[in-house]
């Protein structure tokens, strides 16, 4: 894996500041996790910031590749409905 690549645990964390230095070092934004049998599998970043309430990380994610909502999860069909109840509140 590269090692520009935006860690699950960074995006979890809410780390805005972080997440911002990996795209400017060219960190894939649509890089899928890797399905090991875990709630993140086949998530994106931008999937796992909104799932986690992280609507900076959201927006950041989403600027950096504005076609990245088709990149939520194939295996889960909700996450942009999920996310926008989420970014609301």
């Amino acid at each position: 894996m590269p090692s520009n690549r935006i860690p699950i645990a960074v995006v979890k964390a809410g780390d805005l500041k972080e997440v911002n230095q990996r795209i400017a070092a060219g960190a894939p934004v649509n890089e899928r996790v890797p399905r090991v049998g875990s709630l993140d599998d086949d998530y994106t970043p931008l999937g796992i910031a909104a799932r986690e309430g992280h609507p900076d990380l959201v927006w950041v994610l989403l600027a950096a590749d504005p076609h990245g909502l088709t990149g939520f999860s194939t295996a889960a069909s909700v996450p942009l409905r999920t996310s926008s109840v989420r970014l609301r509140q």
